[in-house]
């Protein structure tokens, strides 16, 4: 029996795949493709930039999607992308054209690459705390909504970028379907994926730790009813 949609991380895993088969050389991964020179080019190019301003990136993108939802069509017959998410699918296909190197393994997420980062950097002795500040404010930036009711992911992709960028020129790899996975729930009122990528790096999650904390100040400033007679004022 044919199911009429994949489920998000099927999709995912897909178009991933398709990257890989377009973008990369079929003898080393780690090399951009011989075949598709000119869509390597654009859309490393495009890497950081907003869309607006990346139209030949845009087609590039939309053309990889096609390809993913082609490849899946005969199980999944009214299998779509969709539109609100197209910036992340422009995200990770543009940084990753640029990327060297990458990860599969289903426990690394971008946490652990920026954890990784900062080990290389303590090692050379060249701004791990100053990193350490860099991830925070990737962690603190927002997305909103642009009037038309499209989410601007243009701060957030703007760091991530940059840290990006650092991980290959340190060799560090990207899990590349973790972060496809994560990025579209970077607004979740519980901040599910700041706090998964904080236990990455820190080994436990900042806001817990600050959290508790906070409850100890709280619990050593109020008053013991049971030591005075008289009521606190």
């Amino acid at each position: 029996m044919e199911k009429s949609l994949p489920t998000t991380q099927e999709l995912n895993k897909k178009f991933i795949q398709t990257l890989y088969r377009v973008l990369r050389d079929p003898s080393d991964r780690t090399k951009p493709s011989k075949l598709n020179t000119g869509m390597v080019t654009r859309l490393k190019r495009a890497a950081g930039r907003p869309i607006e301003e990346s139209l030949e990136a845009v087609s590039a993108v939309y053309y990889l999607m096609k390809l993913t939802i082609e490849a899946m069509r005969h199980e999944y017959p009214e299998i779509a992308f969709e539109e609100k998410h197209f910036p992340v699918y422009f995200f990770v296909a543009t940084n990753f054209a640029s990327a060297q190197k990458d990860i599969t393994d289903k426990t690394w997420d971008f946490g652990t690459t920026c954890k990784k980062i900062r080990e290389k950097l303590a090692i050379k002795d060249v701004g791990a705390d100053t990193f350490d500040k860099k991830f925070m404010a990737l962690l603190n930036q927002t997305i909103d909504y642009k009037q038309d009711g499209i989410i601007d992911y243009a701060g957030l992709f703007k760091r991530l970028t940059a840290i990006s960028s650092l991980a290959d020129a340190n060799g560090i790899p990207i899990n590349w379907e973790s972060l496809l996975e994560d990025l579209p729930k970077w607004n979740s009122i519980n901040k599910v994926i700041q706090r998964k990528w904080s236990k990455s790096y820190f080994g436990s999650t900042k806001d817990e730790n600050e959290n508790e904390d906070i409850e100890q100040k709280r619990e050593n400033n109020t008053p013991n009813p049971l030591a005075s007679e008289e009521s606190p004022i």
